[in-house]
């Protein structure tokens, strides 16, 4: 849009600027239906309205991805935690055997038993104080069968067990 001098003959410090007084959509030689002007409020960009739409529209989009991406991120979650637990249930099996292979009477051994004797690795007790970890104190005169060490397990993609678990006869008796 161009701007014209109010007045030519003054200074051009008290200059006031003014916009002419045609009407841009009407220019000489143009056809108005055909054409619009910048000043056309349709050729202005996106309006408040619009933008929001465009936003609602595309968090709609995430919260539809989202939603799936997150069950297979917990499925994936889930194998990682039953593989580490596998592990780690066989290291403390293998670390509390060392101490009570072929012993039959042995006092009742606690979680705070085993880390004050310094049986297992830290690993290993951090793993035995998890909240999906249920330790039971067992003692030598319990039968062999008792479950000991019962690991909780979410079903993953390639986790179809509920639980893992230890007996007392798997600690006391020497390995095969």
């Amino acid at each position: 849009m161009d701007l014209v001098r109010a007045n030519p003959q003054s200074e051009p410090q008290s200059a006031q600027w003014v916009t002419p007084a045609r009407n841009e959509c009407n220019r000489p030689g143009s056809k108005p239906e055909m054409t619009q002007c910048a000043d056309h409020p349709s050729a202005r960009g996106l309006t408040l309205i619009e933008l929001l739409c465009v936003m609602a529209i595309i968090s709609i989009l995430a919260t539809l991805l989202l939603g799936p991406a997150m069950r297979v991120l917990q499925k994936v979650r889930a194998d990682a935690w039953a593989d580490k637990a596998m592990t780690d249930l066989r290291l403390t099996v293998t670390q509390l055997r060392t101490h009570f292979q072929r012993r039959v009477d042995f006092p009742e051994v606690t979680l705070d038993g085993i880390e004050s004797m310094g049986l297992v690795q830290p690993g290993q007790l951090r793993f035995l104080k998890d909240p999906q970890v249920t330790f039971t104190p067992f003692a030598g005169a319990d039968p062999d069968d008792q479950v000991v060490i019962k690991v909780r397990l979410q079903r993953g993609f390639l986790t179809d067990l509920s639980h893992l678990e230890a007996t007392k006869g798997e600690i006391t008796r020497p390995p095969d």
